[in-house]
């Protein structure tokens, strides 16, 4: 996992709301919230192992080359994303 974060970390970019800070955060929330130390007996045990590496993988994947901007600035501006995927959804397009 420490050579994925790595990995991550040198593919963000800079920007004031997507960047490895911001990644680390988000990572650090689930894994406070998929504790289960708040949660209920009964649902505690509903998030197995393999379930929670998986939402802190989803959670540190999520930003990968993310710009930092909202899909609605990139639509309306015409960035390069939305120049090459369109204006709906161009960041889940990006593959």
């Amino acid at each position: 996992m420490t050579a994925y974060l790595q990995y991550v970390a040198r593919f963000s970019h800079d920007c004031p709301f997507t960047n490895p800070i911001h990644t680390l955060d988000m990572l650090q929330m689930a894994v406070v919230a998929s504790s289960g130390f708040h949660l209920q007996q009964h649902t505690a045990t509903l998030m197995t192992p393999s379930l929670r590496f998986l939402l802190l993988l989803a959670v540190v994947s999520r930003n990968v080359d993310r710009h930092g901007f909202s899909v609605d600035y990139i639509a309306n501006t015409m960035h390069p994303l939305a120049c090459l995927h369109g204006k709906e959804a161009p960041y889940e397009k990006q593959v």
